[in-house]
């Protein structure tokens, strides 16, 4: 349980809220607040300050930094920043998992601002690429701005995702400036029709490899004359996989005019998931061959 001055605010039942606020001096009081936080912080504004300022308590807002990241699970995280002193007893240090991605939020007060400003520029340095932005956006909105900044397009072929990535991409208001649109080739038949895959490459390595990936990101990126060709193909689940490709196996690939670049990774969990995850590693890679990191 977490408490910082005189007050704690109760975010959840059962649980404390991530120190956003606190109370130098005064009478201990307790303030019972609603989970979700556009309510949370609400009710924090219209009901819980304007008690604190009538009880003659002077209260601060804590500094907070964001650091939102992929790529890295939480465990390792926690390590590397641990390896630069994160926590101290002036920095606390919170995480927000969510499928693929970690937020890492650094807090202090405001008398430990410089000290705030030091311990993030060390974290930036502990958690390099992982990290893709410093405000609380979805990766699909930094992939956009990237895009964007670039002046370059965008066209996807998705298998096992089935129109996520495609989905993710044009929830961004303005993403029309540069996806150009996208293929939910899901048969294999789709697959050579629809994005011009040999045949031969799915018979000699089957749907869901190196090779087909490949050429799905090329096919995909060369029949909408894109600057970025992204594809994705994998076995979902709960059925198809064998010990060679098991459940969760996925390859991804992103084409450019330097080449292709593809990835395997492997997600032992539910459907759900398994398409949730594969299209966060989709834009990631993404990412890192618009950043060249």
């Amino acid at each position: 349980m977490r408490r910082r001055g005189l007050i704690v605010f109760i975010y959840e039942i059962g649980k404390i809220e991530q120190i956003r606020f606190g109370i130098i001096q005064g009478k201990k009081t307790i303030f019972v607040l609603p989970g979700p936080p556009r309510e949370f912080i609400g009710v924090l504004e219209t009901g819980v300050f304007p008690r604190l300022g009538k009880m003659g308590l002077p209260f601060f807002q804590a500094l907070e930094k964001l650091l939102e990241c992929t790529g890295l699970g939480e465990t390792e995280i926690a390590e590397r920043l641990e390896k630069i002193g994160l926590p101290t007893p002036e920095i606390e240090v919170g995480y927000c998992a969510a499928s693929g991605q970690i937020e890492v939020r650094l807090a202090a007060t405001p008398a430990h601002a410089a000290l705030l400003e030091e311990k993030t520029a060390a974290a930036r340095r502990a958690l390099g690429a992982a990290i893709y932005a410093e405000t609380r956006i979805g990766l699909e909105e930094t992939v956009g701005q990237l895009l964007a900044a670039q002046k370059k397009t965008l066209a996807v072929a998705e298998s096992c995702t089935g129109g996520l990535i495609g989905h993710r991409l044009t929830q961004i208001a303005g993403s029309s400036a540069y996806f150009l649109g996208g293929v939910i080739a899901y048969s294999n038949k789709s697959k050579i029709r629809d994005l011009g895959v040999p045949c031969e490459l799915i018979e000699h390595h089957g749907a869901v490899s190196e090779e087909v990936a490949r050429a799905m990101a090329e096919g995909v990126r060369t029949r909408f004359g894109a600057d970025f060709g992204v594809a994705v193909t994998g076995i979902a689940g709960p059925d198809g996989g064998s010990a060679a490709k098991p459940v969760g196996t996925v390859w991804i690939a992103v084409a450019d005019a330097g080449g292709t670049v593809a990835k395997l990774r492997c997600f032992p969990t539910t459907r759900e998931h398994v398409k949730l995850w594969s299209s966060q590693q989709a834009l990631d890679l993404l990412r890192r061959r618009l950043t060249g990191c």
